[in-house]
């Protein structure tokens, strides 16, 4: 069965709540996974076991010239939902990082590299957090996040983009 967040909120003021969130249900995920890919809920968990070997099925080896060519023109959603089944999977260990991350995120936030968003939107929702600059060479990555930000209400603290130029001050860079 798949839940809703309890709060929707563009920021909140206790980290905790944000952490309660998480380790809830990773912020919808699965839900969210549901919507962006048109997966039925009877067909996610079969869909999310699958997903490390299909992802790695499409690996090249050594035939790329440039292997940024895996992850903008190969992988797709595969990606995003090999990335998916393990946060799933690891969320006392995600939940870790996101402490840390609350700990010492503040005003502007980098996350390069970004995957399916998880410690974006964290970061999103933080009250100490001003903006997240999300950067992802993967376009479905990117449109994943920007829909799952949508759908959490935090979108307008957040810009997605392939590489971003220089900018005068980051204090978190993930």
């Amino acid at each position: 069965m798949i839940f809703v967040l309890r709060i929707k909120s563009k920021k909140l003021e206790n980290n905790n709540l944000i952490l309660e969130e998480f380790l809830d249900n990773a912020f919808n995920l699965k839900l969210h996974l549901m919507e962006f890919l048109s997966i039925k809920e009877s067909d996610l968990d079969g869909f999310l076991a699958d997903a490390k070997i299909n992802l790695a099925n499409l690996h090249p080896g050594d035939a790329l010239s440039d292997i940024s060519d895996f992850y903008t023109e190969i992988v797709g959603d595969r990606h995003v939902a090999d990335l998916a089944a393990w946060h799933i999977t690891s969320k006392n260990y995600i939940a870790d990082t996101l402490k840390l991350q609350q700990k010492y995120s503040r005003d502007l936030v980098l996350d390069f590299g970004g995957g399916i968003g998880t410690h974006a939107l964290a970061n999103a929702m933080s009250s100490k957090v001003d903006h997240v600059f999300f950067v992802d060479i993967n376009e479905t990555n990117r449109n994943f996040v920007e829909f799952r930000a949508q759908k959490l209400g935090v979108e307008k603290n957040l810009l997605f983009a392939r590489q971003l130029k220089r900018h005068k001050k980051l204090n978190l860079i993930r």
